[in-house]
This record gives structure tokens, C-alpha cells and sequence, in this order.
């Protein structure tokens, strides 16, 4: 679980767009959850690319690199691993943002 979440942090770090995340890490949370539900209903990773691309530009990056982490996820089959896949992603992503955030303003 530490690796993953420095691993998030990483990701969170380099996205061009992480300044702007970082004033809404509930709102990155509710993109994580969004694309991780997405990976455990079983699309396709060309699929869900055509729709992050398709994102807003202030966030189109973001939502690419979040596809991008889901789908290097495993995808589950119970209900019950899908859905703790999505919390565990999602708290994740918010997690590294407020870190990022705190690192950003020097807390």
C-alpha cells in the first residue's frame, strides 16, 4: 500500500495539470472514483482514452494520466473487490493531493 500511494504521489506530482488538482483534491477524488468504476465495469481502456480526451481542458491531462493509472489496476469480478478497487483507488488519489497540496505550501 506505501509503494502505491508514493506511486500516486508520483503521478500526482508530474501531471502538468496537479497545480489546478490541487484546489479540489475532494473533486480529483470524485475523477478517481469515476475512472476506477469505469476500470472494474469493464471497458476498454480505448474507450475510456476517448472519453478522458474528450475531458475539459483544465483537466483533460489529469484525467488521462487517472485513466491511465486505473487501467494499470487489476480489474475484479465480486462486487466486493470492485468496490473496494474504487475506495482504495479513489482515497488514494485524493490522499496524494493533499499531500502535494500540503508540500506546495510549504506545510
Amino acid at each position: 500500500m506505501l509503494a502505491r500511494t508514493f506511486i500516486l504521489a508520483t503521478f500526482l506530482a508530474t501531471s502538468a495539470s496537479a497545480q489546478g488538482i490541487y484546489d479540489d483534491c475532494p473533486g480529483a477524488g470524485k475523477i478517481a472514483r469515476r475512472m476506477m468504476e469505469v476500470r472494474q465495469l469493464g471497458v476498454s481502456l480505448t474507450d475510456a482514452m476517448k472519453v478522458a480526451e474528450g475531458a475539459d481542458i483544465s483537466v483533460r491531462e489529469f484525467v488521462v494520466d487517472l485513466v491511465k493509472a486505473a487501467y494499470s489496476e487489476p480489474a475484479y469480478s465480486t462486487g466486493e473487490m470492485q468496490e473496494r478497487s474504487v475506495e482504495e483507488f479513489a482515497n488514494g488519489i485524493e490522499l496524494a493531493c493533499y499531500n502535494g497540496r500540503d508540500q506546495l505550501l510549504g506545510k
